[in-house]
């Protein structure tokens, strides 16, 4: 049985965003302060080019309630694990499960300067919790750099424990040396294993009690046609227009209570500083036709020497950027609030779900969000999206030909007795009038032209369409290369048939642990990214030994390297698209100080040579290999088997073996995995026979 929780997931994909809290937790931890590891607001090497638009430390704040809302977010899922060990024990179970505690991925809080991100090589990232309880675990055990292990070793434990084989598919990880590490650690003198299974029998508090569910909002019909000589629907003489698909701009709220009574309205500016007051607000273009509303003419102001001058018109961020302050003053907040963030949203052309306030419907995800942008003509948002930008193009216009400049230059320097008015924020009264009807009128355009609907099919028929002109793409790029890839087509096959064979005679066995000392001590970590640093792909080699090459480490004997090659296109960021780094983790643990040479003009001496010659040829290894070769990738380097560990391979016997084969490089930056875009050694990578 798997068990998987939604926490500490935020509630939403925005930047702003934390995860859920149970009503019951929500003030624990308040004095909780952010752990400042020592990479808290220290920016990667530039060549690697993780850029993060705004520096942790600036937003230390904002860092620190998101951490804690992680941990009363993770309060929940110690209650699952609580629940689900007690109805365990209270059922005689435990003796006879075992119980693995894992994650998928990390996350980082400001570390290496990025605010909130979990996708890059890094340890916050990479380096997880893997706790394991049960029959045959040592209890109160611990090990550190010397066993390592990644995801795919977790699948191979779990089929040696059950005693399951994977008949002729072959398991690229190595189950655990558990049996090793239980008679290690029997002497010890740790605690004998728990048999007081009724101490588990523990019935929970009774969960709080679940809130309702939001309602469901009704299908769309499906549109009419629209016959000649009808009017188009919305217009004046037309039909009414479609009910909307979803809600209106903000998330629904749920309350446990009976809801509170609606706000009253805010009351209205005066109609002397809304321009156009007391007419309709001019109907949208019908959705569909593209036809976008052109500013109105600014008027011409008569300067004191008789000739006209144009206004200076206020950049459009900065037409809305104290409309807040200004309508304030008459009580209108809250629409001063959403018109300033609306207009601001559209102005810097910002997702759709942004316009909605960070809702998005039931059902949608963060990808949706990305579908719904893309696909945003086909879907018939285009018009919707032409009149929003028209609507802040001509308040921006209305605000600057209410202001006069001359006015404005007399009451900023001080001399008009109107200056003494002026606005907290700064601003003359005028200006700030002119802001806060801009602001109503963006809202009021908006409130007048909803966001039309969506409809989830023809989402998904855009989706398809895109995705089948990709999948036609590639594959006329494959019979471009099944001519150059003809001559390898033996060479596979007899591959294939060998792995078939050696599966074969192994299919009715279950996968067997091996010993502690032959533990490879290597993991490989590898990614293509699409999200915050599209275009960058990476491949990491952690290996862990006892030999030390950049230093002694007075912590430990051992150590683990940490060596990346990642791909890099931005050409302000490096003049190489193959890039690298080093750190070593028993030294540097939190990965600042990158032992790389190349970036800073310095020659490797003969032990840091020897050192990356390794590394990188079993990083080769590793990206290519399959089975047994995944298990143990020194077999590809050694088919002796004389060398098994990353420590036996630092011997300097193996420094011309290792020296020879080529480094792994990048030909070109993806956002996924093709071997055309990578130049590794050919056998290393299994492509040849032939040893260099």
């Amino acid at each position: 049985m798997m068990v998987n929780t939604f926490a500490p997931h935020d509630s939403i994909a925005t930047a702003q965003a934390v995860p859920d809290v149970e009503p019951r937790y929500e003030n624990l931890y308040s004095n909780v302060q952010l752990p400042k590891s020592p990479n808290f607001g220290v920016s990667v090497p530039k060549q690697i080019g993780y850029y993060w638009p705004v520096d942790s430390r600036d937003i230390k704040d904002q860092i620190t309630a998101r951490y804690r809302a992680r941990l009363r977010s993770l309060r929940s899922v110690d209650d699952t694990v609580g629940a689900l060990v007690a109805h365990l024990g209270c059922r005689g179970l435990l003796e006879d499960t075992i119980i693995i505690y894992t994650s998928d991925n990390g996350f980082k809080l400001g570390n290496h300067n990025i605010a909130q991100e979990k996708f890059t090589q890094y340890e916050e990232d990479v380096r997880l919790p893997f706790i394991m309880a049960g029959p045959g675990v040592p209890r109160g055990a611990a090990t550190g750099m010397e066993l390592q292990a990644s995801m795919v070793d977790l699948t191979a434990t779990i089929m040696s424990l059950a005693g399951a084989s994977s008949q002729r598919n072959e398991v690229d990880g190595s189950p655990l040396p558990l049996p090793d590490l239980l008679a290690s650690f029997a002497s010890s003198g740790l605690a004998p294993p728990d048999s007081d299974t009724a101490y588990y029998c523990t019935r929970s508090p009774p969960p709080t009690a679940p809130l309702p569910r939001a309602p469901r909002w009704p299908p769309l019909p499906p549109p009419k046609k629209q016959r000649e000589g009808d009017e188009p629907p919305g217009e004046e003489g037309g039909g009414a227009r479609p009910p909307m698909r979803f809600p209106p701009n903000a998330r629904p709220r749920v309350y446990r209570n009976a809801p509170p009574p609606p706000p009253s309205p805010p009351p209205r500016p005066p109609s002397s500083l809304v321009p156009g007051a007391g007419k309709q607000p001019p109907s949208p273009p019908p959705a569909g036709t593209g036809v976008v509303e052109s500013p109105p003419p600014t008027r011409r102001r008569q300067s004191p020497g008789g000739k006209q001058r144009s206004p200076r018109l206020p950049s459009r961020r900065g037409a809305f950027a104290v409309s807040a302050a200004a309508v304030r003053e008459d009580g209108s907040v809250e629409a001063a609030e959403q018109g300033e963030a609306v207009a601001a949203a559209v102005s810097k052309g910002e997702a759709l779900t942004a316009l909605l306030g960070g809702w998005r419907p039931q059902g949608w995800s963060w990808q949706t969000d990305l579908w719904v942008q893309e696909h945003a003509e086909g879907l018939g948002l285009g018009a919707w999206l032409a009149h929003a930008h028209s609507a802040v193009a001509n308040a921006t216009a209305a605000a600057a030909s209410d202001t006069d400049p001359a006015s404005a230059d007399l009451e900023s320097s001080g001399d008009s007795p109107s200056a003494k008015s002026a606005s907290p924020g700064g601003l003359s009264s005028a200006a700030a009038a002119a802001a806060a009807a801009a602001a109503a009128a963006v809202a009021a355009a908006l409130g007048s032209a909803p966001l039309p609907a969506v409809s989830p099919a023809q989402l998904h028929l855009l989706s398809w369409k895109r995705a089948k002109r990709a999948a036609e793409e590639a594959a006329a790029i494959r019979e471009q290369r099944q001519g150059a890839a003809a001559g390898r087509t033996g060479r596979e096959r007899e591959r294939r048939r060998e792995v078939q064979e050696v599966a074969e005679r192994g299919a009715a066995l279950p996968p067997q642990p091996g010993a502690l000392e032959d533990w490879p001590g290597v993991t490989l970590i590898e990614s293509w990214l699409d999200g915050v640093f599209k275009g960058k792909n990476y491949r990491t080699l952690r290996a862990c030994t006892t030999v030390t090459a950049l230093g002694p480490n007075k912590q430990s004997l051992w150590t683990c390297f940490k060596y990346t090659i990642l791909c890099n296109r931005v050409a302000k960021q490096t003049l190489n698209r193959t890039n690298y780094e080093l750190y070593d983790l028993g030294l540097d643990p939190y990965e600042i100080h990158d032992r790389y040479r190349v970036y800073r003009g310095e020659a490797w001496d003969a032990e840091q040579r020897r050192l990356i010659d390794r590394l990188d040829a079993v990083l080769t290894v590793m990206a290519y290999c399959k089975g047994e070769i995944c298990r143990n990738p020194f077999l590809r380097i050694h088919p002796d088997g004389s060398v098994r560990t990353f420590t036996q391979a630092m011997d300097p016997q193996y420094d011309n073996q290792y020296g020879r084969f080529k480094k792994f490089s990048y030909k070109y930056c993806r956002m996924f995995y093709d071997p055309q875009n990578e130049d590794p050694d050919p056998y290393l990578a299994g492509l040849t026979q032939r040893r260099p």
